[in-house]
């Protein structure tokens, strides 16, 4: 059963901002995550404050975080950024999370 997917729009508003043939390859590999939630690899281990938390890495440059709701049955893109950037806060994440203005990508 797929995983529904939706964007925080702190991540949508990031994935505006590539170039249309890198954005497409980035939502490509973002649909890949409704089949398979667990593909990315999960932050915890490196990152003790970001546990539960996982990323998926594109093409070496681009780094996609991501939390996956086994209740729900979803997968929220919470921010894609450059790897070269430091990671979002904790506290962020979860507010990015819980805003109101998640966008359903379907």
């Amino acid at each position: 059963m797929n995983c529904h997917i939706q964007l925080t729009e702190r991540a949508f508003a990031s994935l505006e901002s590539f170039a249309e043939s890198v954005a497409f390859d980035i939502f490509a590999q973002i649909d890949l995550l409704a089949k398979f939630p667990q593909m990315g690899s999960p932050l915890g281990p490196r990152f003790p404050s970001l546990d539960g938390y996982r990323q998926l890495i594109h093409s070496r440059r681009m780094r996609i975080i991501y939390d996956h709701d086994e209740l729900e049955n979803s997968v929220y893109i919470l921010a894609i950024n450059n790897c070269r950037q430091d990671l979002p806060s904790p506290r962020q994440l979860r507010r990015d999370r819980q805003s109101d203005g998640e966008l359903p990508l379907e």
